[in-house]
């Protein structure tokens, strides 16, 4: 299958248009599709495999001048195109962040999500924006940042290869019809592809081209990104063809390939292993994911990071490329999230991903700390009285320290009392006494110290510091 390409650069499969409406064609005159006979083939098969209404077959038996419903290996039916049983296959947009543009012949707008692609559409991101294209069969296309592409109709030429390869598969039962899905093409020409490919029956392919380089699969995940003059292929699982007029590789589970431009691609390598993210903590504080360093892999020279949204499928809010393997949380709020890491190596092929289902929260900031008490000492009957201002909070106390030295090394009280006042023994140790006191909360939380008093027991009044 090929895609008509520009001359500086070059496409893939495309969404091809329903045919609509049930009018007689001109068998001589109108757009057909040539299908060779098989054997096994009837008219019942025939009409129910590519027939959009299956009450089509006697005018198509007359146009092809068919004397009966018989039919023998290697007749050549000419279908009218508006009878195909064909169908779109829709290209929606969903998962928008960031700055994502459309252009479908009338200038670049901004996306909206549910969006529809028509043939000819060209889709544009930003370095902060990322989409992805749902197909009706359940493909997913996940376009990362700064990236373009477009989707293209089929040829003729393509369609016609396309139906007859759908040839071999089974009809449906009798009394019930199934629109067939057209192939998808897609040129990229920057930027980077994350494909989620469904199986298709009957040999259906989905096909990627760059400006150096075609990958087509089957079901598989793969990802394909291109800078317009490199273009590199990674297979997740399953298999793909990538190449160029100049060669091609076959790529497995766990493989990759480069190709340049004017260069055959090169032989498949095996991918990075996934890094380990297992070992991050969770709940995880913006903080502790911004200076979390994870163990480095062997090989790999950066790393790519990717935040999703913790759904199945999930959709990319935000993706970066580092040197270390640092998941830095990016400028999200608090809640559940899906990291994926992977490692780059030498020639710039992405390894295998690690993924990690994360709860992000900020902790609740402490509560202020209290004021210090201010402490007041005096003389009440032969008794040492001190006196501070009462808790704000019942569930506080206080601790009260008494020392013979400034530092409070040598301490002859340290005591917790939830009261605002304390009646201690007059001191027997004829010497300075240093005096300060402070809150305590349950929570561990400490209010400053105290100014310092303090007392010479020589004095009946409080001594100067």
């Amino acid at each position: 299958m090929h895609c008509l390409l520009r001359p500086a650069s070059a496409c893939l499969l495309a969404l091809l248009l329903s045919a609509a409406g049930h009018a007689a064609v001109d068998g001589a005159t109108a757009e057909e599709f040539l299908y060779t006979v098989r054997p096994g083939d009837s008219a019942w098969t025939i009409s129910a495999r590519f027939l959009r209404d299956q009450g089509n077959w006697k005018a198509l038996r007359q146009s092809n001048q068919l004397r009966s419903d018989l039919l023998r290996p290697g007749q050549v039916l000419r279908i009218p195109t508006p009878w195909l049983r064909l169908t779109t296959p829709e290209a929606r947009l969903t998962g928008l962040q960031g700055e994502v543009m459309l252009d479908s012949g009338t200038g670049w707008t901004a996306a909206r999500a549910d969006t529809v692609l028509p043939p000819g559409t060209w889709l544009r991101t930003a370095d902060n924006g990322t989409a992805t294209l749902v197909l009706q069969d359940g493909t997913r296309v996940l376009v990362r940042p700064a990236s373009e592409l477009r989707v293209l109709p089929l040829e003729p030429a393509q369609r016609d290869a396309w139906l007859k390869a759908q040839a071999g598969a089974p009809a449906p039962p009798p009394g019930q019809t199934t629109e067939a899905t057209a192939p998808l093409c897609i040129e990229l020409l920057r930027g980077g592809l994350e494909n989620a490919v469904q199986p298709q029956a009957g040999k259906n392919r989905f096909e990627i081209r760059t400006p150096s380089a075609i990958t087509t699969v089957r079901g598989t995940e793969f990802r394909i990104s291109t800078d317009g003059q490199t273009s590199r292929a990674e297979v997740v699982h399953g298999a793909v063809a990538f190449g160029n007029p100049l060669g091609a590789v076959e790529l497995a589970t766990a493989t990759g390939s480069r190709a340049d431009a004017g260069v055959q691609p090169t032989a498949a390598v095996p991918l990075l292993p996934a890094p380990d993210v297992q070992s991050i903590t969770e709940p995880a504080s913006p903080a502790q994911l911004q200076t979390l360093t994870l163990p480095a892999l062997d090989g790999a020279v950066a790393y790519r990071v990717q935040w999703l949204t913790d759904t199945s499928p999930a959709d990319l809010l935000q993706e970066s490329v580092r040197e270390t393997p640092q998941p830095q949380f990016p400028d999200l709020p608090d809640g559940r999230y899906r990291l994926r890491m992977r490692g780059i190596d030498a020639m710039g092929l992405e390894g295998l991903s690690a993924e990690r289902a994360l709860a992000v929260t900020t902790p609740a900031p402490p509560p202020p700390l209290p004021a210090a008490p201010r402490l007041d000492i005096g003389r009440a009957d032969q008794r040492l009285a001190l006196r501070w201002s009462p808790l704000e909070d019942a569930q506080d106390c206080f601790q009260v320290q008494i020392a013979l030295d400034p530092a409070f090394t040598s301490l002859v009280l340290d005591e917790p009392t939830p009261h605002p006042h304390l009646l201690l023994p007059w001191p027997q140790r004829q010497e300075f006494h240093h005096i300060r006191v402070r809150v305590l909360q349950p929570s561990g939380g400490r209010s400053g110290w105290s100014e310092p008093r303090v007392f010479d027991p020589r004095s009946p009044q409080e001594s100067p510091p």
